[in-house]
């Protein structure tokens, strides 16, 4: 695992699909943590990504949004702009994530994003998670069958 880099900058704003994320100005070793802030500037949950190894040029993401937010496809929305940026200005390959294989609702949103199952891993305490991904091309819709 990689720790924080000091070429992430310490305000960053991300702009898309309708949503704005902005570099939450905490300090972490672990993550990189963006509010997501919905028209108006209310803070609507966080996006963040971890486990980011340069050499593979991957990381792995997570979201959380306030209850109030779900259900209304803002999480798609955040998860589109974040990779839009993990991917063209970080310039990752491939990005990664770990969801509890029942839930439903975090599957299907990730899903529409464009990620597909790719395994089963632990997360953590050792709790069995479902492991999914996409890479740059899948993203862009470059991918042939």
């Amino acid at each position: 695992m990689y720790v924080f880099s000091a070429r992430i900058p310490p305000s960053c704003t991300i702009r898309g699909e309708g949503v704005c994320l902005e570099r939450d100005p905490g300090f972490s070793l672990i993550e990189v943590a963006f509010a997501v802030l919905v028209p108006g500037g209310k803070r609507a949950g966080t996006v963040v990504y971890r486990n980011l190894s340069r050499r593979r040029r991957s990381a792995e993401i997570g979201i959380e949004l306030y209850p109030e937010y779900r259900g209304c496809g803002l999480g798609p929305r955040a998860i589109r702009a974040f990779l839009g940026y993990l991917f063209d200005t970080m310039r990752l390959r491939r990005v990664w994530l770990r969801v509890l294989p029942d839930n439903e609702r975090a599957i299907r949103c990730y899903e529409k994003c464009g990620f597909r199952r790719v395994g089963y891993g632990k997360a953590y305490l050792f709790v069995p998670c479902l492991v999914m991904e996409i890479t740059d091309e899948e993203f862009r819709g470059e991918v042939r069958d």
